[in-house]
């Protein structure tokens, strides 16, 4: 039976007509099909895009641009726009 759950994980998700199957699982079928197919055609685009470095914008730090969200959650960059806030209101 392990072997059986096992070989079903790896086939291909086929579309099938709606009728069969509740319209919302079926467009969510769809929909993964699609991503999955566009993430293949478009996946060294759309890693070499994640590896850009940009500027942070509260703390100008370089940082890559997929893990921009994460960095503004950090102590450090929180602590730096504090920082910056309490020089901006003293001057």
């Amino acid at each position: 039976m392990n072997n059986q759950t096992e070989n079903t994980k790896n086939l291909k998700i086929e579309i099938t007509n709606p009728d069969t199957i509740l319209k919302k699982q079926w467009y969510r079928r769809k929909e993964k099909q699609y991503n999955q197919e566009y993430y293949q055609k478009n996946k060294v685009k759309l890693l070499a895009d994640q590896k850009i470095k940009v500027s942070c914008p509260k703390c100008n730090r370089i940082v890559i641009k997929s893990n921009l969200n994460k960095h503004l959650k950090t102590k450090l960059c929180v602590n730096t726009q504090e920082l910056n806030d309490y020089i901006k209101d003293n001057k």
